[in-house]
């Protein structure tokens, strides 16, 4: 094994600054051990099936492809989530979207109604609701495809307060939500086109319009007169849209208290939308 991972790291490391992460990963997929099972057994000697799966998924690794999307999991907020190309990779920054609607929820005095616009593989929805005891959501896709792996991740992790309907956006939803959380399409057109992850990864999850609000514009209209008071919206951005956002949202919103939250990087990620 360690003549193995010595030369995948030589193959990798030009094209990747995680390669060790990688190749760990890749590791303990195809021989399903733990890290200091491999750390300790660095002399292990692969078999020819072993090195032969590893040698396939290293060549995918080179092409850039996800981690995520070769090893079929992705760890978010503490749960480890299906995933596969119908579905886009959850990222670590929507882990701060996640937070702030948990730390929210948890001052509220009533039992949490959460709606997950664009909701995927579940992530966001299913990592609200195991920390909201009590509360219930509906997560909502476009894509049957996606939908079919969210449903999946509520099973694998017994979520039993989530309910998903395929539906564009959230024209179809009817009631009142305490808690919207949304990780819409914000990028602009033509920077997808330039991305290199995004020919693995579904276009629909990505491409945001020209200018990378229009799906965001859309369901600010649908939601009006949907949230409670007190309530609460989500809305993952894009680095540089903030000032935008938060001036639509001032027109659907009035009489909410809108901010924008920055990430670990100190750029722009969520627009706070909240009533009190």
């Amino acid at each position: 094994m360690r003549q193995w991972r010595a030369g995948a790291l030589r193959e990798l490391i030009p094209i990747s600054v995680e390669a060790g992460i990688e190749i760990n990963a890749i590791l303990k997929f195809v021989l399903k051990r733990e890290s200091s099972w491999l750390l300790a057994h660095d002399e292990y000697l692969l078999n020819e099936a072993e090195a032969e799966l590893l040698n396939q998924l290293l060549v995918r690794l080179k092409t850039r492809e996800p981690l995520a999307y070769i090893t079929g999991v992705q760890e978010f907020y503490g749960l480890s989530f299906l995933v596969n190309p119908a579905v886009l990779n959850p990222r670590p920054e929507t882990e701060l979207l996640v937070e702030e609607a948990i730390q929210w929820g948890r001052r509220i005095d009533r039992p949490i109604k959460v709606l997950d616009i664009g909701t995927g593989s579940g992530a966001i929805l299913i990592s609200v609701l195991d920390n909201l005891p009590g509360g219930w959501g509906v997560g909502i896709d476009i894509s049957l495809a996606a939908l079919k792996v969210a449903v999946e991740n509520a099973r694998r992790l017994d979520c039993k307060a989530a309910v998903f309907l395929n539906g564009d956006l959230c024209s179809a939803i009817q009631g009142k939500f305490d808690l919207v959380c949304a990780n819409l399409p914000y990028i602009p057109t033509q920077a997808v086109i330039e991305m290199e992850h995004a020919r693995f990864e579904p276009l629909q999850s990505l491409d945001g319009g020209t200018n990378g609000l229009q799906f965001i514009a859309a369901v600010f209209k649908q939601l009006e007169g949907t949230v409670k008071e007190p309530g609460l919206l989500l809305f993952e951005i894009q680095f540089d849209q903030g000032e935008r956002v938060v001036a639509m949202a001032s027109e659907s919103f009035p009489g909410a208290q809108i901010r924008i939250l920055n990430d670990l990087a100190g750029l722009n990620r969520i627009v706070k939308i909240e009533y009190q």
